[in-house]
């Protein structure tokens, strides 16, 4: 009623035939809640190879999953929590390497 209302969508709206019992549902439902709503940790890196990760930042893609090691990150983020590159671009005018990273939960 509301969507038509409205005139909206509700972006989980669609079949989920792998959720067979509450149970199922209830954790779906728990971990989508703690990822929609918790605060969201995004960190930017530019260069080629920041002393911050292992590889140089052109090997890395959309999807891949990083560790930072920096002495002047905190303790509980220092080669501990894990990001995912969520943005990647090659600037031709300084030649560096941008990449957009969001910690995962």
């Amino acid at each position: 009623v509301s969507q038509a209302r409205y005139k909206t969508k509700n972006k989980l709206d669609e079949s989920l035939i792998w959720i067979y019992d509450t149970t199922t549902a209830e954790y779906l439902a728990k971990k989508l809640i703690e990822w929609l709503y918790a605060p969201k940790l995004i960190v930017t890196l530019s260069g080629w190879r920041p002393s911050a990760t292992s590889n140089a930042l052109i090997c890395y893609e959309q999807g891949d999953q990083v560790k930072l090691n920096h002495p002047s990150l905190e303790p509980d983020l220092s080669n501990v929590k894990i990001f995912m590159v969520i943005n990647k671009t090659i600037s031709p005018t300084d030649r560096m390497v941008h990449l957009t990273l969001l910690g995962m939960p």
